[in-house]
């Protein structure tokens, strides 16, 4: 077959809130066309369809209508609105108000004017709107306003999303470097990521810049209380903590803020100074009240004036007043899981300190579970070829629905190999809730074998829940020879990228089985092609000499026999040795068995190479090691050339473009790599964003980590 579809790019695309009413009717209207014709060829209502018989379940009104049979014609109707506007033509609504399509604006105060706007929905907006956003900004010079970007990174850090958040800032600080704002929330997105030490340089050098305004001051005095926190001397614990009060203090006296106000009462009572904490406490309460009272009982916008005050009652001793304040700001802030966290994560610290139940105020915060969907390939509805069956997928449906439904709409992920996975997604996404999507290989591919496979419905329902989702990893460039084993490296994939979202949430993850959702069927859904080499998961490291050039011709033995004989002590001292090791001038290669053994190796040696003095074989300039770190699914086989054994494809060749973009002296990683390494629970290592970056060579644009040791 050589066709290949080839639909209007409508990914830049975004449709106003106003839309959603056309479409619906659009919808609604697909479905009454489709039904009359079907009427008029004689079709008639029955259980299942049949060609046959002409009988079809879904000759009913459009409200009667499965879910997810309103869903695709809901899909087809927004691709078609979508089209339209990406060809160039405008929406206009009866009344011509509300209008925020981006390809309608004229100007830049128009840019950031209708951008603002769409924000402020705020119990509207979830993370894939702003994602859509954010990457449909790209073709609107008028929107490179620096508003637009400090209010995406806002909206973002208080979803729970600091790493999404980073993202933006860091191109507006490209735009302008020395915007304060935006430094500000990258702080905070450092902080949110536990990146305390580099959210700490920053916003001191705001300081020493004369920015000592509340909001730096508040924020310096957070890494200060977070490194007390996690510090164990004790005399070094008292000394962070007093810098913390003293600077929340300060932010206080500046702008007289309730948040730096409350802050600085919290600490002082963490410090023993019960007296000083409740005079704050007092006054920062009759702040916020008055400030309610000010609103007229409009709480709307009032989420941190009630968390405020849920903060003041605990210090006052005041429990069930705190929670009061504490279920209404859960109310207010509802999917604010960002601000949420911190919330919840203030009240936990002074229950501790004052010895009271946690209970008390817990159960104020419920957070969203997230939970991880596998053995979709093993049920029932393993395979895309197999006939359609609305019985067998409502009944997966409400397994799912009933799995699923909790207080606060569940984050779900699943790799998407099996029909099963996909209604899981779908599930998820019509209760509300958020989903991160791992395809087994790239997005073009798989579509084009769930199509050759199981027809175009298929295809396009998988499309759109991909479109849907708050985040889609590919966890191989192309589909492997033993696809069994792409399809466990992807799931073990899944379950890195669901641990580290429960980690910035500080949630739990649960799993939930096929089986235990609709009992067991056919195995395997994936293509099956023969296998020419043996397929392994490894881990990849790539590390290369920063100053080699600069040697002289006679510096290069000196360099053989103390840098490389370095290198061969640290490999030598591993408790498992690498599977294979080699060099090439001052190229370093190594595969080992697991993320962990190859994370330690390459601190060992950074670690090696930045502690030794090389003042003898380089005379000018730093002489020092960039190390890359990547994982995946390679071929085994012995090299014709060298006859040894030796690993091959795209994923060695994706640790190799991460070392140029490396800086000397540091590790850096792939997503993937970090990923599996936070299910190895590691203390003593840790993995820290570093943005999604452009790896060497055109490889392409992916999020990348910097692996380090644990602080403290």
């Amino acid at each position: 077959m050589t066709y290949r579809p080839n639909p209007i790019d409508t990914s830049s695309v975004i449709l106003p809130r106003s839309i959603e009413k056309l479409t619906e009717a659009l919808a609604k209207n697909t479905h009454e066309q489709w039904a009359e014709q079907r009427l008029n060829e004689g079709w008639t209502l029955g259980p299942n369809r049949d060609d046959d018989l002409k009988t079809h379940p879904c000759l009913v009104a459009y409200e009667d209508l499965p879910e997810n049979e309103r869903e695709y014609d809901r899909s087809t109707a927004m691709e078609t609105i979508r089209a339209i506007v990406g060809l160039g033509y405008r929406i206009i609504p009866p009344e011509d108000a509300g209008n925020t399509s981006f390809d309608a604006i004229k100007d830049d105060q128009e840019a950031v004017d209708a951008i603002a706007s769409f924000l402020a929905e705020a119990r509207q907006l979830d993370m894939v709107a702003l994602l859509s956003l954010w990457r449909s900004h790209g073709s609107k010079q008028s929107a490179r306003r620096v508003e637009v970007y400090r209010l995406l990174a806002e909206r973002m850090l208080s979803l729970g999303e600091p790493l999404a958040a980073y993202d933006v800032v860091s191109e507006g600080r490209a735009l302008w470097p020395r915007d304060v704002r935006l430094r500000q929330l990258e702080a905070l997105a450092y902080v949110r990521s536990q990146v305390t030490d580099r959210a700490r340089d920053l916003l001191q050098d705001l300081v020493s810049e004369g920015h000592a305004d509340a909001e730096t001051l508040g924020l310096l005095a957070r890494c200060y209380k977070d490194l007390w926190e996690r510090e164990t001397d004790p005399d070094a614990r008292r000394a962070l903590l007093t810098r913390s009060h003293d600077a929340y203090q300060h932010a206080y006296k500046v702008a007289d803020s309730s948040w730096a106000g409350i802050n600085a009462a919290t600490t002082a009572l963490f410090l023993g100074d019960t007296k000083h904490a409740h005079n704050l406490a007092r006054r920062v309460a009759d702040q916020c009240s008055k400030e309610l009272d000010r609103k007229d009982g409009n709480i709307a916008d009032s989420y941190w004036t009630q968390a405020t005050l849920g903060e003041a009652a605990l210090i006052l001793g005041d429990v069930e007043g705190a929670a009061e304040h504490y279920r209404n700001a859960a109310t207010i802030g509802a999917g604010r899981w960002g601000d949420l966290c911190s919330t919840r994560r203030q009240a936990r610290l002074l229950l501790g300190c004052l010895g009271l139940d946690a209970r008390l105020v817990e159960e104020c915060f419920v957070f969203p579970e997230v939970i991880v969907f596998h053995d979709g390939d093993q049920t029932a509805l393993a395979r895309w070829d197999q006939p359609r069956n609305d019985r067998t997928e409502e009944t997966f449906r409400r397994a799912f629905e009933a799995e699923s439904r909790t207080r606060t709409p569940a984050i779900g992920c699943a790799v998407l190999v099996a029909p099963a996975d996909l209604l899981f997604l779908e599930t998820i996404q019509n209760l509300g809730g958020e989903t991160t999507v791992v395809l087994p290989y790239n997005r073009e591919q798989c579509l084009r074998d769930i199509a050759a496979a199981g027809g175009a419905v298929w295809a396009k329902r998988c499309e759109t829940a991909v479109r849907k989702a708050a985040a889609v990893v590919e966890a191989s460039t192309h589909r492997h020879k033993k696809s069994q084993l792409t399809a466990a490296y992807a799931a073990r994939l899944l379950e890195g990228l669901a641990a580290m979202r429960a980690q910035l949430l500080d949630t739990r993850v649960r799993h939930i089985s096929g089986y235990s959702c609709a009992g067991g069927g056919p195995e395997g859904s994936l293509p099956e092609d023969s296998e020419l080499f043996p397929t392994e998961v490894k881990a990849f490291l790539f590390a290369d000499a920063v100053g080699f050039g600069r040697l002289k011709d006679e510096a290069i033995p000196r360099f053989v026999e103390d840098f490389l004989g370095l290198v061969a002590e640290v490999t030598n001292a591993c408790e498992v040795q690498p599977a294979v090791k080699n060099t090439w001038g001052d190229g370093l290669y190594l595969v080992f068995d697991t993320v962990e053994q190859a994370a330690r190796f390459a601190l060992d040696l950074r670690d090696s190479v930045t502690g030794k003095d090389w003042s003898s074989l380089i005379t000018s300039g730093d002489f020092s090691m960039r190390i890359a770190l990547h994982a995946g699914p390679a071929y085994r086989a012995t090299d014709p050339v060298t006859g040894r054994l030796d690993y091959f494809g795209a994923h060695v060749n994706g640790a190799a473009r991460i070392e140029p973009i490396t800086p000397p002296g540091e590790v850096y990683a792939s997503q993937a790599f970090s990923a599996l390494l936070a299910l190895e629970d590691i203390k003593d290592i840790q993995f820290t964003y570093v943005g999604v970056t452009a790896w060497a060579k055109g490889f392409g644009s992916f999020p990348t980590y910097h692996i380090r040791r644990t602080e403290h």
